[in-house]
């Protein structure tokens, strides 16, 4: 399969024979799969295969530049005594990615991001947003509201603001990202629209692997598991491992691959804990097969995330034909495939954790029915799906 144009490269102006022409834009480049966890890039990729997004609207940031003008900013605000952070809400941050042309009156915009730069919400072009949160939700589940500045955040949620009421429409990925926007906002809940994440794979590398790939079936053996991360304690590793322990402390066993974090990231209790492997930073850009055999080879992929706007890699366990343990927090419990994952509450103890564990490395046979299940229905996790709800919802609105 072709892949078309360059990722992330412009294209000529003008619209198809069958929709106007769409545009992505994001605060960070949308060539390069390291920005933004890859989101943009991986849009753009598949959207481009399929026809359903034409080029980008932004262009790739100076990063020496990027980084003399945050030490510049921080500087200026530390001596003015108004405090430092908050540097990537402020307009000189994002002007840097933002190309002075402005799109022709009948293209298509989706922004991957919060805020819309002031070039691009000014002009007759068309307007959509396509984000997992809002900076409200962001700022207040995940503890950053502390770390800006009052006039930083009230001039960024003034901003955040202007850009939705200047919007066609704003697609989430959660109704718990839908109500924010609306609550919130005061967005008309007719202007929005949910569509879930997609898992943000190569996909020659993927295909290939999946057509090859056969399930480990589960069996007598120890509950295989696995998790997905580097922060730690936000992500619930943390519970998940002392819970482990006590399971792991009776007769039964259960055993953890860690991705993401080596055992020297982690308090000493953690990296103490049995039957765990740490494998650190798997480089799913350059050795992606890797990062996917590790993942196939579990029976249950594991995120138990205290905050969490949507938790990709809960994507991926489905990718990969997982059972899924996730959390229920913010809007990760809808990215879930039903029948193929259990739920936790943020706030659930490690003993009760526990007493889930002990249940499924006692119930193969409730286990292997999810992962197949997770399995059958994979496609679903993927940008296909995604992208062809994103596009059902923009020609709905004529776009």
């Amino acid at each position: 399969m072709s892949a078309g144009p360059a990722v992330g490269a412009p294209v000529a102006g003008g619209t198809r024979p069958d929709r106007p022409r769409r545009l992505l834009a994001a605060a960070g480049d949308a060539g390069d799969p390291r920005a933004m966890s890859g989101l943009p890039y991986h849009f753009q990729l598949y959207g481009r295969r399929a026809g359903l997004v034409d080029g980008s609207a932004t262009r790739s940031a100076v990063d020496w530049r990027m980084r003399a003008q945050r030490v510049a900013w921080n500087a200026w605000r530390a001596a003015t005594l108004r405090g430092h952070g908050g540097y990537q809400y402020t307009a000189g941050k994002n002007a840097l990615y933002w190309p002075p042309e402005r799109p022709a009156p009948d293209d298509v915009v989706i922004n991957i991001f919060q805020l819309y730069p002031r070039p691009l919400l000014d002009g007759d072009h068309r307007r959509w947003f396509f984000i997992d949160q809002t900076l409200t939700q962001l700022w207040d589940t995940y503890g950053q509201r502390g770390k800006l500045s009052r006039g930083v955040a009230e001039r960024a949620m003034a901003w955040e603001r202007e850009g939705y009421a200047r919007a066609e429409g704003v697609i989430v990925n959660s109704t718990w990202a839908q109500q924010s926007v609306v609550a919130d906002y005061g967005v008309p809940v007719e202007r929005t629209a949910v569509v879930l994440q997609a898992a943000n794979l190569e996909p020659d590398g993927y295909d290939a692997w999946a057509a090859r790939h056969t399930p480990a079936e589960v069996g007598d053996g120890p509950l295989r598991l696995v998790f997905v991360g580097n922060d730690w304690r936000r992500k619930g590793l943390d519970r998940l491992l002392h819970a482990v322990a006590r399971v792991n402390a009776g007769r039964q066993r259960v055993q953890v691959d860690v991705l993401g974090l080596t055992a020297g990231d982690v308090p000493p209790e953690l990296a103490a804990v049995r039957h765990v492997t740490w494998h650190g930073f798997v480089d799913k850009r350059r050795d992606q097969d890797r990062m996917l055999d590790l993942l196939g080879r579990a029976d249950v992929g594991c995120l138990l995330s205290r905050a969490e706007a949507g938790g990709n890699c809960l994507r991926e366990f489905h990718a990969t034909g997982l059972a899924v343990l996730g959390t229920s927090a913010g809007g990760a419990g809808e990215q879930v495939i039903a029948d193929a994952a259990w739920l936790v509450a943020p706030d659930e103890s490690v003993d009760e954790v526990a007493d889930r564990l002990r249940h499924l490395a006692g119930a193969p046979d409730e286990v292997a029915a999810r992962k197949a299940r997770s399995w059958a229905q994979r496609t679903d996790a993927l940008w296909p799906a995604t992208l062809a709800d994103v596009d059902a919802v923009l020609r709905s609105h004529g776009g």
